[in-house]
């Protein structure tokens, strides 16, 4: 009998492992996931920054281009 309490025992302490490492997979994939959304936030902020210098850029072209225009005709 104490040879099938033991072997019952061992049997809960396996599920219970079991459970405990799908429990940290969660944990690390939900992890994971935090820093892959982090670094797409950044990314997208980064060419919202790009964006902006590029829009100033060309409009800096553009005045510069019209006044040129202007003085050559």
């Amino acid at each position: 009998m104490l040879g099938r309490v033991n072997g019952e025992s061992s049997h809960v302490l396996t599920i219970f492992d079991e459970e405990a490492q799908a429990m940290q997979s969660a944990r690390n994939s939900s992890r994971m996931l935090e820093e892959s959304y982090a670094t797409g936030v950044a990314i997208l902020s980064q060419y919202a920054g790009q964006r902006n210098r590029l829009k100033v850029s060309v409009l800096r072209q553009l005045l510069y281009m019209d006044a040129c225009k202007h003085i050559y005709m």
